[in-house]
């Protein structure tokens, strides 16, 4: 299992998931136990380094961290993210034609465990 890094809020969630429909937000556990992406995403968004992680997160507040992850099973480097999060369930059902290409770096996974 790739070690990968994840950011999450200081509540332990998704990265931007203030903007995310309730369905999208994940909730991670503490270290050692694991968490699955939810139904019918591309999966949960790690980076292949700290240093691309901290590259996307250009928040200039201490709000955001990142955190060590194994990523389980194989991971898919998508060939296409959505760009706004408002569009997000639109992106899902393919009834979206804006699209972006991912950060360097990324790497989506099914499931991971928390390493920290």
């Amino acid at each position: 299992m790739p070690i990968r890094w994840k950011i999450l809020t200081e509540r332990r969630e998704s990265y931007m998931s203030i903007c995310l429909p309730r369905k999208y937000i994940v909730r991670y556990p503490k270290a050692g136990e694991e968490v699955s992406a939810p139904k019918d995403t591309l999966g949960l968004m790690t980076f292949k380094t700290k240093k691309l992680a901290m590259k996307f997160d250009n928040c200039d507040c201490d709000c955001n961290k990142l955190v060590k992850v194994f990523g389980i099973g194989k991971g898919v480097v998508p060939d296409e993210i959505c760009g706004d999060v408002d569009y997000l369930p639109a992106f899902y059902k393919r009834n979206y034609q804006s699209f972006d290409e991912p950060p360097d770096g990324t790497i989506c996974y099914q499931r991971i465990k928390m390493l920290e």
